[in-house]
């Protein structure tokens, strides 16, 4: 039995199971990350979901954007069994080559490049709708050449709220967005268009311009995949051709764990 957990700046996403080659592949469960504040909350969390299955653990793999929460989450695993330990992932383990980025690449970003390279061939476009909104370009030699980061739909609304006198603090996790219009005519309707149809547009853009740069290389066009907590919002209203794989990064973690033993 494996786990892998993502520890993302909005939730902790955990799976557990025998993994992807397997006909049980795996169950999730996810808690809001600001509610985890220690080992003991998060073992608390575990033994909730998925009882003593922990106990039958034979290894796991995370991903985190969240530093500080790190140790906490392998001080629960421990706690919930002594025999394992869990690690970090390596982006030196993957087929991908991220040599070219100038910076530490974030841990969610370079497995979900990885995985969309395996699974659809390169080239490839990795959009994450998530907290924060992630383009990502892998070329045809598996190198990945960067991208972009935009404020998530949450986010973006987030910082109009805080930094603005008169606009209102929205939720946009709940369902009720499926009519979204383009020209909203009360604010409400004003925040939300910009939020989610902003979000589809800017994605739409950035892919007509990268597409662009393969076409003058005579390279083979990109596939597009899309990912993350708010892409079924803003999926609709992007104007290119796309596959969506909703468990993208978990899958990824579950191969990269597999592919290294």
């Amino acid at each position: 039995m494996i786990v892998c957990i993502d520890i993302g700046n909005t939730r902790i996403r955990c799976a557990l199971g025998l993994g992807l080659g397997t006909n049980n592949n795996y169950r999730q469960a996810a808690v809001d990350t600001c509610t985890i504040n220690d080992a003991a909350s998060f073992a608390a969390f575990l033994q909730d979901n998925f009882g003593d299955e922990m106990q039958g653990i034979t290894g796991g793999i995370y991903s985190s954007v969240v530093p500080h929460k790190n140790n906490d989450i392998v001080q629960a695993i421990a706690m919930l069994n002594k025999h394992v330990t869990i690690h970090p992932v390596n982006v030196a383990q993957m087929a991908v080559d991220f040599s070219l980025y100038k910076s530490v690449i974030g841990e969610d970003r370079a497995v979900c490049s990885a995985m969309a390279a395996k699974k659809y061939n390169t080239p490839v476009i990795v959009i994450d709708f998530g907290t924060a909104t992630t383009i990502n370009v892998v070329n045809q030699d598996n190198i990945y050449l960067g991208g972009a980061i935009l404020a998530g739909v949450q986010t973006g609304i987030d910082a109009l709220a805080k930094g603005t006198a008169r606009l209102p603090q929205l939720d946009m996790s709940g369902s009720g967005l499926a009519d979204i219009k383009l020209i909203g005519q009360d604010t409400y309707e004003c925040l939300v268009s910009g939020a989610v149809m902003g979000a589809a547009f800017a994605a739409t853009g950035y892919v007509q311009h990268i597409k662009a740069q393969f076409a003058a290389r005579a390279a083979v066009p990109p596939t597009i995949v899309i990912t993350g907590g708010n892409a079924e919002k803003v999926m609709p209203h992007c104007e290119f051709d796309f596959t969506y794989e909703p468990t993208l990064l978990i899958e990824g973690m579950f191969w990269l764990y597999e592919s290294t033993q």
